[in-house]
């Protein structure tokens, strides 16, 4: 039963064919072997450039059987062959983790990713062999290596858990009557239990050894190999002594299964050698062909023997016939387009794929994260902003190697497409978007006034009320309105600043119903009267400090013999939630400005809120009265090119009481947010040309204004007649603060100011003030905010300390555009605000702004009428 001693068969009897091609082949061409007992022997291994596993076979037959195993593009298939002469069917798995398959995967055109063409084609391999495995009696491993592959037996793995899982349902899909033909398959769920056996190609004896001693190693290689291959497939559960039905295959205790096939070629130089010490002698050389044809010949014979005499593990002998038609039934349900086996087989080769499908979503969530950035409170952003996260999230995800990018950035998209499509564009005062969906806001005049929305941007900043004594959160503003008079004039948290002096700038006249007061017959609107909100039961007195600084020999003032002040004075009422500010060097400045502010958490808060909402719905119904009716005003900050009056204030000038209120040897006092040794204002010497009866005059008639025990005993210097020079002494200081609430004064570098504790008389000259108002203020300047992210302070108010002396201090505040041709933002009145003597004024400027020019200027003595 050699290659030698087959029967002649026909012409095209003797080629296999691919499974499929090979069933009708049987009904049609060997009708005549229908009713031939057969035994099913399938190889299975893996081809190499340098070698194929049907060779083996073909060299059994002594011709070329099996040809298309030659050609790497079949792919995956099983090729078929009836042996006539040794009444066996021969099955052979071509491409079974073969590198010609491999190559043959990722020579295809197809776009899918690399695990997907690997999934593809692991799929197909577990679905051939599990057909093998339930209609094979004998299956021969082919190892072109020498040793075993782990890979192998994990793959039998998962084809042992398909069969135990789906064997008993593809039992029910095949045919009753073939179930009939052979009941003893529907009893066992498949032929036979198979018998594994495997052959290597490969060894690691050395060749410079002779024959005897090389076949002592032969056989004690091919025991433990068979050691090893036992292990391995007692650990995968492939082999069960106990429950033969959990098996998959078998190992036969007494016969071999572990077949070493001595290497064809061997060096020259070692053939001479062996013959020339008459190695050779009358043994068969093991590396001979003849030899290595003998030995692989033998085993298949004897493999196809050891089954057909095998009663306890081969449950079916079919015929031709009924294994063809059984063969048939069962490859159709196994490779059907829906598989039963389908999602079984996903679990099993989906390992890589769900690992990298785990990434993409990993990778998908950072590219969101990086699109949403650290403030994960903003629901809605901004087409530019969209485009700038969105850009970033992409250059991430085309940065990694991950499944699909075309598709996750597809998936990127509709996730965050969402969070601008919808989102309110409209940028606050200070550059903030807006972070509400679309909406009607106050001043839409396509919709009704009960359907506008304040816009927020959920911005806060610290800021400080127009007399400093208290700061407060205030939301970013959206209008000038907000910005520069509601959160100074209308919050009622600064009550500090209601029951002070504040001048009252010319406004517009209130609406009374629906039309305007009209003053004259030429229709020109009146300006409203200012309504006095002077509280003076509110007020307390408080004991002013002894002010070193009026002890100047130039000064005609000395404060040196001051006691209590009047009570007709107006004084800063003193309240117990402003405490004044101690200056611990150690105190951190953002706790020092925090705990003065008020956080707006209570319930007051929600009914302001929702109040200003009111005001702010209630100004913008009034503008677009009054644009409906033409009636002329300045709509926001008066500028120097407009004409109208405006409808709000947007500065503030304040008076705080008496001069003798500030110290400068302790600075300002109950002023939060000023870190120590920078609440100190700039001393100003300032000489005057006056007539000196006119000036002594003047000086008694400000004594006889207010009581001595106030000013203290007033020295003049000796009787003068005719024109003099006077001086006086002033304190100004420009104060910045940022949006965290620190506050600071410049110096004379335009550095913020820092002294030591009653050490400013000293540190600070008398020329100081003059330097500053030199130069050109900033509006903006860094912080000293050790917190990160720095931020910029602007110039917020102008505290001034005025003579005490019959002199009056003017301030005209502007706001300069980049260019004069431009004009200028100011007041809108011609004199702004006229401080008298030994007061403390307070000057808060625009919230919202650009360049600022603060003019010092009308410095001149009191009229003598």
């Amino acid at each position: 039963m050699g290659a030698k001693g087959y029967v002649k068969e026909a012409p095209g009897m003797r080629e296999a064919r691919r499974l499929e091609e090979w069933f009708d082949f049987v009904f049609d061409r060997l009708e005549n072997f229908h009713n031939t007992e057969v035994t099913i022997f399938t190889l299975i291994g893996r081809d190499t450039l340098e070698r194929r596993k049907a060779e083996d076979l073909n060299e059994f037959f002594g011709d070329t059987i099996f040809q298309s195993s030659f050609d790497s593009s079949n792919g995956l298939n099983i090729e078929a062959f009836f042996s006539i002469e040794h009444k066996t069917v021969f099955l052979v798995v071509n491409g079974f983790s073969d590198v010609t398959q491999i190559m043959n995967v990722f020579s295809e055109t197809s776009s899918k990713p690399f695990f997907e063409k690997i999934q593809e084609a692991e799929k197909t391999q577990l679905q051939l062999l599990l057909f093998v495995s339930l209609m094979s009696h004998v299956v021969l491993f082919v190892e072109q290596g020498c040793r075993v592959d782990v890979g192998l037996t994990r793959t039998l793995k998962l084809v042992n858990k398909l069969r135990l899982e789906h064997s008993n349902e593809i039992l029910k899909l095949l045919p009753d009557d073939l179930l009939d033909l052979l009941p003893k398959f529907e009893k066992e769920e498949r032929l036979a239990l198979p018998r594994f056996a495997f052959a290597f190609h490969r060894n690691t004896i050395r060749q410079d050894i002779g024959n005897v001693k090389r076949r002592e190693i032969f056989n004690h290689l091919e025991q433990n190999l068979e050691q090893q291959i036992f292990n391995l497939l007692k650990i995968m559960r492939l082999i069960d002594t106990k429950d033969l039905n959990l098996s998959l295959g078998y190992l036969p205790e007494k016969d071999q299964y572990a077949q070493l096939i001595p290497n064809k070629n061997l060096d020259p130089v070692t053939k001479a050698f062996f013959i020339l010490i008459g190695e050779n002698g009358d043994e068969e050389d093991l590396h001979s062909d003849s030899h290595k044809q003998t030995v692989m010949c033998s085993y298949v014979s004897s493999l196809i023997d050891d089954a057909r005499a095998d009663k306890t593990n081969v449950y079916v002998k079919p015929a031709l016939i009924e294994f063809t038609k059984m063969a048939q039934a069962l490859h159709e349900i196994i490779f059907a387009e829906e598989s039963l086996l389908e999602e079984t087989l996903d679990k099993c080769v989906t390992v890589e794929t769900d690992f990298i499908e785990s990434l993409s979503k990993k990778h998908l969530n950072e590219a969101i994260i990086l699109y949403s950035g650290k403030d994960k409170s903003r629901r809605l952003l901004t087409k530019s902003e969209h485009d700038t996260r969105f850009s970033s999230a992409v250059a991430y995800l085309e940065s990694i190697a991950v499944k699909n990018p075309d598709e996750i950035i597809t998936k990127v998209s509709e996730h965050c497409g969402g969070r601008w499509e919808k989102g309110c564009e409209a940028a606050s005062l200070t550059g903030v978007l807006c972070q509400l969906t679309v909406h009607s806001s106050p001043g839409d005049t396509t919709t009704d006034s009960s359907q506008w929305q304040l816009h927020s941007s959920a911005a806060r900043y610290v800021s400080a009320c127009g007399c400093g004594h208290r700061q407060a959160l205030r939301e970013d503003p959206f209008s000038l309105k907000e910005a520069n008079y509601d959160f100074y004039y209308l919050n009622p948290t600064f009550a500090c600043c209601a029951v002070l002096d504040t001048h009252q700038f010319k406004l517009l006249n209130e609406m009374k119903g629906d039309e305007m007061e009209v003053d004259g017959e030429d229709g020109q609107w009146t300006a409203a009267q200012p309504e006095p909100r002077l509280l003076l039961g509110r007020r307390e007195t408080r004991t002013p400090i002894e002010d070193e600084s009026g002890s100047d020999e130039d000064e005609e003032v000395n404060d040196n013999d001051s006691k209590a002040s009047s009570e007709q004075e107006i004084t800063i009422p003193r309240n117990s939630t402003i405490s004044p500010i101690e200056h611990p060097s150690s105190e951190d400045e953002e706790d020092l400005t925090m705990k003065h502010v008020n956080l707006d958490d209570s319930d007051d808060a929600i009914v302001v809120n929702k109040k200003h909402g009111e005001m702010v719905i209630d100004y913008e119904e009034k503008r677009i009265s009054l644009k409906r009716k033409n009636i002329n005003f300045c709509d926001g900050v008066p500028h120097s090119h407009l004409s109208g009056l405006p409808i709000f204030p947007s500065f503030q000038l304040t008076c705080l009481g008496r001069s003798n209120l500030y110290s400068h040897q302790y600075g300002l006092r109950e002023m939060p947010g000023f870190r120590a040794g920078t609440d100190y204002l700039l001393p100003l010497d300032v000489s005057l040309e006056v007539d000196s009866s006119t000036w002594s005059r003047d000086m008694n008639y400000v004594q006889e204004l207010v009581s001595t025990s106030d000013l203290g005993r007033l020295k003049f210097r000796r009787q003068r007649y005719g024109m003099n020079m006077e001086k006086v002494k002033l304190f100004i200081g420009f104060e910045y603060e940022c949006p965290r609430g620190h506050r600071m004064f410049l110096g004379p570098d335009l550095e913020p100011l820092m002294t030591a504790k009653g050490s400013a008389k000293e540190l600070v000259s008398k020329e100081a003030a003059s330097k500053v108002l030199a130069q050109d203020l900033p509006l903006w300047r860094q912080c000293t905010c050790r917190k990160a992210p720095h931020v910029n302070a602007q110039l917020m108010r102008v505290h001034i300390v005025t003579p005490k002396a019959p002199v009056v201090v003017t301030i005209d505040p502007k706001i300069q555009t980049s260019s004069m041709d431009q004009g200028h933002f100011q007041t809108g009145e011609d004199i702004i605000f006229s401080a008298c003597h030994s007061r403390i004024g307070v000057t808060k400027e625009l919230f919202c702004h650009r360049e600022i020019l603060v003019l010092m200027e009308n410095l001149r003595p009191i009229a003598s009428t």
